[in-house]
């Protein structure tokens, strides 16, 4: 069985506005697993809890979620990543140790592919990829760039975003 985690902004949101979050993803992935009749597990950061330390501290539960992190075969990342340095950090995480990365959601700021390239050489890559399958077709420079970046857009507004993630939905 594959498991997805979830990554997404905590740190600066109310425990009520995450959880929220976190969970409403999570119940839309699950019910779009039950029509594909398809398993995984899931990891949710929201209900980690953390033993043997009295009051956690951000790098307390980083620690936790970078070991989760290692035993997933995906990570889907919510809105709100831009600005979080822990999903951040999860995301290049899992670019260098080759963990699909799928974004599920719109980013919160202006899509950018020099900050792309920054946080997930995966997706630049691709970008790349695009940009030069499509510069074969065409001379019209502002063409292949426009058709990449609906492209990227596209990877980021899938509404389920595991088309990107082999046989895990």
């Amino acid at each position: 069985m594959k498991k997805i985690y979830l990554s997404g902004p905590i740190t600066g949101r109310s425990v009520d506005e995450y959880r929220t979050h976190f969970a409403s993803v999570e119940a839309s992935i699950r019910a779009h697993a039950v029509v594909a009749r398809t398993e995984f597990a899931m990891f949710n950061p929201t209900s980690l809890k953390i033993d043997g330390v009295d009051d956690p501290e951000w790098h307390d539960y980083m620690r936790a979620c970078v070991r989760e992190l290692l035993t997933c075969d995906g990570i889907a990342v919510l809105s709100g990543w831009e600005k979080s340095r822990g999903a951040r950090f999860e995301i290049h995480m899992a670019d260098v140790l080759h963990i699909p990365v799928v974004f599920l959601e719109t980013p919160v700021c202006e899509l950018d592919i020099v900050s792309l390239e920054q946080v997930n050489n995966e997706i630049y890559r691709y970008w790349v990829r695009l940009t030069e399958r499509w510069a074969r077709e065409t001379n019209d420079e502002d063409r292949v760039l426009d058709r990449s970046l609906v492209e990227i857009t596209h990877r980021y507004l899938d509404p389920h975003g595991f088309e990107y993630i082999k046989n895990i939905v």
